[in-house]
Formats: structure tokens, C-alpha cells, sequence
């Protein structure tokens, strides 16, 4: 029985054995799948990471786009506000050239009455000229009588 029981004994620590290494070999496997894990779990942090940078870089860029195009549309204000003056420049540059365009038209009036009075101011010291020689003549003639 004894030697029964010491066969036992090295078949069950054989197997204990077997079941050590197993175990071991297990405990190894796991530890690597852990270091694994691991590795993996670092990978998807650093991915985060690039990812969270990547999203505020989106952001900024998203926000930079915004601003130009605020700037876009200040600037086509502006453009609208200008091109309003010029149109109204326009009307007033079309006013003062139909102004100038009057002042020349009296101008040349004036040009023309100032001829009309020097021709009658001529005719009258012509008139008044032989009102004198009349005068004179008569003086003249009432001298003789």
C-alpha cells in the first residue's frame, strides 16, 4: 500500500508538476498579453492625443476661416459703401458738369450783351459826336444871323 501511495504521490506531484508549468507557462502568456495590452493601451493614448491635437488645429482653423470670412464680409461692405459714394460722386460730377455747361452758356451770353453794349455805346458817341458838330454848326450859323 505504501509503495501504492508513493506512486500516487509521484504521479500526482508529476501532474502538480505539469500543472506548475502549465501554469507558469500560463502566467508568462498572460503577462505578455498584459504587456500587450499595455502597449495597446499606450498606442490609444498617443493616438488621443494626435487626435486631440488634430481637433484643436481643426478648431483654430475652423475659427481662422471664420474670422477671414468676417473679415470678407466687412471688406465687401465696405466695397458696397464705396461703390454707393461713387454712384452718388456720379450724380454730383454729372450736376456739376451740367452747371459748368450753364455757366459757360451765360458766359458767352454775357460775352454777347457785353459786344451789343460796346456796339451801342460806340453808336451813341458816334450820335452824340454829330450832336456836337450839329451844335456847333448851329452856334456857327446862329453867330452869322
Amino acid at each position: 500500500e505504501l509503495e501504492a501511495l508513493g506512486e500516487q504521490l509521484d504521479v500526482c506531484q508529476q501532474e502538480m508538476q505539469q500543472k506548475d508549468e502549465k501554469l507558469s507557462a500560463q502566467a508568462a502568456e498572460l503577462e505578455q498579453q498584459r504587456s500587450e495590452v499595455q502597449r495597446v493601451q499606450e498606442l490609444g493614448q498617443q493616438k488621443a492625443a494626435i487626435v486631440e491635437a488634430q481637433a484643436l488645429q481643426v478648431e483654430e482653423l475652423r475659427a481662422e476661416i471664420e474670422a477671414r470670412g468676417d473679415c470678407e464680409q466687412g471688406l465687401l461692405a465696405q466695397v458696397h459703401a464705396l461703390e454707393a459714394k461713387m454712384s452718388g460722386l456720379e450724380g454730383v460730377r454729372e450736376e456739376l458738369l451740367d452747371a459748368m455747361r450753364h455757366m459757360a452758356e451765360q458766359d458767352l451770353e454775357m460775352d454777347v450783351r457785353a459786344h451789343e453794349l460796346e456796339q451801342a455805346r460806340l453808336l451813341v458817341d458816334e450820335q452824340t459826336k454829330e450832336l456836337d458838330d450839329l451844335r456847333v454848326g448851329a452856334e456857327d450859323f446862329a453867330q452869322l444871323g
